[in-house]
């Protein structure tokens, strides 16, 4: 992704996350946040061995 790379800047951030929405559901700072059933499901069938990549349309 190449997220703040070109030149760093710092306090920007280092990465884009995937994280639990929390209780605030309100927006997040370029992060994808979703509902904690939701993330729990990915939780459960994510296979780290398979390699498993995030793809954001």
């Amino acid at each position: 992704m190449n997220f703040n790379t070109n030149p760093a800047v710092a306090g920007r951030g280092a990465g884009i996350f995937l994280h639990d929405l929390g209780p605030q559901a309100g927006p997040t700072a370029g992060c994808v946040a979703l509902p904690v059933s939701v993330m729990t499901e990915i939780i459960r069938w994510t296979d780290p061995a398979q390699h498993p990549v995030i793809a954001i349309h």
